[in-house]
């Protein structure tokens, strides 16, 4: 190594430890003062672990190799001023991610970028009250079912371009067009046998409007409800203009207004025999599941959580109370405890985790499928860390997932530090590089004997590999005076301030002198 290389340090780490020992406090004033010159003197960047080392290492597999070369490059953004944040460390997983051939690792990194962009990071709120704020929710929510519109829209795509000739897809491109293509494959068998008086464009109104809906295109549905003629049709285009417009902080006193004449009208809608019009006014304005269209039209997970999440919105704009109807706290605690893991298959179980907020669950249940999941579970929860997303335990001494169970419900905290320390311990003493690098990310979490993870970790494997010379250097007097200078390390690439380096050196001498 570079730090084996330089001769021109004659003096050893042993001598350095013994100068600790007589004196730790003379120590550290002396090597603070070191530490500042040398610190503005270099500030190389930490070195990439290279692709032999991979190769070599019984420890690092394909992935862990690429997954550590992006946490090394992040923290070198991070370390050295340069413009990063998580949504940069999420796009750079993700590559990772895609380059393995499981799907499901791949479609769960997806809806974790996807919902973080819509989630907010406020990092000056602990992330336990913003985790479990309205203003999270609703984003949650929000992200969640715009996730399983966008996911329906390629479904349809597919679909219709499976049977062309039947789709009859034809005009400008649009996604009504595409909507209309759809029905024209896909409408359920029987459907057209019911006395369906109200057509768009030649097709079953209901149909049309309701995967309007369902993907996502209110502004289609609404020009499609438009373009029908008669008073019946009034009252449910008020709303769908009211609904585009209330996101854009709308009156929310007329919303309600609107809302209650739909809702009466959606009394009498329960009763028809049309299944399409019974969906479109429920997931409008209703905050119960019509249970007799489970098996007509929610018959997947992604349309029922999609329709739950819809009950859920309407909440928010309308007169219901508090403990009516669907919430998402009834949501997770169906997903994960009545249900729970056996219930669904694993991918499922995952996506159905993640879409509801439960991402603590979802790490904890994907560090347990295996080698290939563990590596992804670990740097999702990186991912979410940094993104101001995850609660994590305060003490490494906690279980992996810990509940808390309140008047209000069960909040989840996941211990990341465990989960860091034991994916690295295999390969820290080949790889101490990345090891930092991980242990790295633990720096704001605090250790039991006030130290933050960061310190105790890198103290820990100092004391456990002897590698001193590796991790902080080697020792040498100057020729002209009595001062110790000190070469470049691998603790030294973090950009630290002199005091923190002289403190985590400080603190492995000490351990070292407890031990004897």
């Amino acid at each position: 190594s570079d730090i084996k290389s330089m001769s021109k340090f004659s003096m050893n780490w042993s001598a350095l430890l013994s100068a600790a020992n007589g004196s730790l406090s003379e120590f550290t004033n002396t090597l603070e003062s070191e530490l500042l010159s040398m610190n503005e003197a270099s500030s190389t960047m930490l070195p990439l672990p290279t692709d032999s080392v991979a190769k070599e290492s019984n420890y690092l597999t394909y992935e862990d190799f690429e997954f550590a070369k992006v946490v090394v490059k992040y923290n070198n953004l991070v370390t050295h001023g340069s413009v990063s944040n998580a949504a940069e460390l999420f796009k750079m997983f993700i590559e990772v991610a895609n380059k393995t051939p499981d799907s499901v690792n791949k479609e769960i990194w997806q809806i974790a970028e996807f919902l973080s962009e819509f989630c907010p990071k406020n990092e000056t709120i602990d992330r336990y009250h913003q985790r479990t704020s309205e203003v999270f929710t609703a984003a949650l929510i929000k992200g969640s079912k715009k996730f399983l519109e966008n996911r329906y829209k390629t479904f349809m795509e597919a679909v219709v371009q499976k049977n062309l000739e039947m789709a009859q897809r034809g005009g400008v491109p649009s996604l009504l067009s595409l909507i209309l293509a759809f029905v024209n494959v896909r409408l359920p068998n029987g459907y057209s046998d019911m006395n369906v008086n109200d057509k768009y464009n030649g097709r079953p109104l209901w149909p049309v409007v309701y995967f309007c809906l369902r993907s996502g295109d209110v502004k289609s549905a609404l020009s499609v409800i438009t373009s029908c003629k008669g008073e019946q049709f009034l009252n449910l285009r008020a709303f769908l203009d009211c609904k585009l417009r209330i996101e854009d902080a709308a009156d929310l006193s007329y919303w309600k207004i609107v809302h209650k004449r739909l809702f009466e009208e959606y009394i009498g809608v329960k009763s028809s025999p049309d299944y399409f019009k019974r969906a479109t006014y429920m997931i409008l304005v209703a905050n119960e599941s019509d249970n007799s269209l489970d098996s007509q039209l929610f018959t997947t997970t992604d349309d029922d959580l999609w329709c739950k999440l819809c009950l859920i919105s309407n909440r928010s704009h309308a007169n219901f109370l508090d403990d009516d109807g669907v919430t998402l706290q009834k949501i997770q605690v169906l997903i994960h405890e009545e249900c729970g893991e056996s219930y669904y298959r694993p991918h499922v179980y995952l996506e159905l985790l993640m879409l509801t907020g439960q991402f603590e669950v979802a790490i904890d249940y994907m560090w347990r499928l295996g080698k290939l999941q563990r590596t992804n579970s670990l740097h999702l929860a990186i991912a979410l860390y940094e993104s101001n997303l995850l609660n994590v335990s305060k003490t490494i001494q906690a279980p992996l997932l810990q509940q808390e169970r309140t008047a209000s419900g069960s909040t989840f905290s996941l211990n990341l530090a465990r989960m860091v320390v034991t994916y690295t311990r295999p390969w820290e003493l080949n790889e101490m590089n990345c090891a930092l690098n991980y242990f790295f990310l633990l720096r704001h979490i605090a250790d039991t004997a006030d130290q933050n993870l960061f310190t105790a970790q890198v103290t820990r494997l100092a004391c456990f590999s002897e590698n001193f010379e590796t991790i902080f250097g080697s020792i040498k007097m100057q020729a002209d005076s009595t001062t110790p200078i000190r070469s470049e390390s691998l603790i030294d690439k973090f950009n630290l301030e002199p005091s923190q380096i002289a403190a985590i050196i400080n603190h492995t001498a000490q351990e070292l002198e407890n031990k004897g």
